[in-house]
C-alpha cells in the first residue's frame, strides 16, 4: 500500500507470448524499476544461449539494464548489469550444462529531479515502461495486441 511503505507496482501480462512485464515505483529510493522476463530458445546448453542472449542485446542495447540469469537446480542466481555481461558472456556459463531456467531484462533508474514532480514522474514512468516494450515487440517477443 502506497501510504505504508511508499511503493506503487503494476503487473502487465501478455497472454498470447504468456510474459509478464513488471513495473515498481519506490518514492522513498526515488527509484523506478521495470522487469520482463525473456523467451529463451529451446534446445540449447548454457553457452549456446547466454551467446544467443549476447547478440540479441549487442544489437539494441538497453540504457540503465541489467539481467538476472536464474539458473536450474542449485546453482547461484547472477544479477548484472549489461554492459558486464556483454564484455564476457561465456564466463557467465562456466560450470553450467543445462540453459537458464529464466532471465530477466530490468531496466532501472534513480532520480532525485523526476520525483519533484508529479507530472514528471509518471511521464519518465510511462516512457520507461514504453521503451521496455518496444524492445520486446522489436525483438518479437511480444506482438501487437489484437482488439477484442
Amino acid at each position: 500500500m502506497l501510504a505504508d511503505d511508499y511503493k506503487m507496482s503494476a503487473l502487465y501480462h501478455f497472454r498470447e507470448q504468456k510474459l509478464t512485464a513488471e513495473v515498481l515505483l519506490d518514492l522513498r529510493a526515488c527509484r523506478m524499476t521495470a522487469a520482463m522476463d525473456i523467451p529463451l530458445p529451446g534446445n540449447k546448453g548454457a553457452k549456446a544461449t547466454l551467446s544467443w542472449l549476447a547478440k540479441v542485446f549487442t544489437n539494441q542495447p538497453v540504457e540503465d539494464a541489467s539481467i538476472c540469469i536464474i539458473w536450474p537446480g542449485r546453482g547461484a542466481d547472477v544479477l548484472l548489469t549489461l554492459e558486464a555481461f556483454l564484455s564476457e558472456p561465456e564466463y557467465y556459463s562456466e560450470g553450467q550444462k543445462q540453459a537458464p531456467k529464466a532471465v530477466k531484462l530490468i531496466v532501472s533508474r534513480h532520480g532525485v529531479r523526476t520525483f519533484k514532480s508529479r507530472k514528471k514522474v509518471i511521464l519518465d514512468v510511462e516512457e520507461m515502461v514504453l521503451e521496455l516494450v518496444g524492445y520486446a515487440r522489436s525483438n518479437a517477443w511480444i506482438s501487437a495486441q489484437k482488439p477484442p
